[in-house]
């Protein structure tokens, strides 16, 4: 099965990876171009996608994901604007559910934490 993940080298994506990446599917972590990714290239059913989560990168990566997991978010706190957080917590999860609509993913997986609300 090819799984999508969003926010892989976040708080959540570093502590939900290494419990469930053992089993058999193929794993493509969409991250932003200046992420650190050393500790995911240990895995071997994972594969590394950088991208700038444009509507159109996020619809070609989707095409053919049975689930996308999607884990990617903003923190709020000093110096953090009301904008950054609804580009990244809104509008990203917005682009991202179009393109698994457009793409007929058959399972789309939000995971969250409560300060992602600023």
């Amino acid at each position: 099965m090819r799984i999508i993940l969003t926010g892989a080298t976040g708080f959540i994506g570093k502590n939900f990876i290494p419990k469930v990446i053992e089993d058999k599917n193929n794993y493509i972590c969409l991250v932003r171009k200046d992420s650190s990714i050393d500790w995911l290239l240990g895995y071997q059913n994972i594969a590394v996608h950088k991208c700038s989560f444009t509507q159109g990168e996020l619809f070609t990566e989707c095409e053919n994901a049975e689930v996308v997991i999607h884990m990617a978010g903003q923190m709020g706190g000093y110096g953090i604007t009301k904008e950054q957080l609804e580009i990244t917590n809104c509008e990203l999860t917005r682009c991202l559910v179009n393109a698994c609509l457009k793409s007929n993913v058959k399972q789309f997986i939000y995971l969250s934490t409560p300060g992602v609300q600023g």
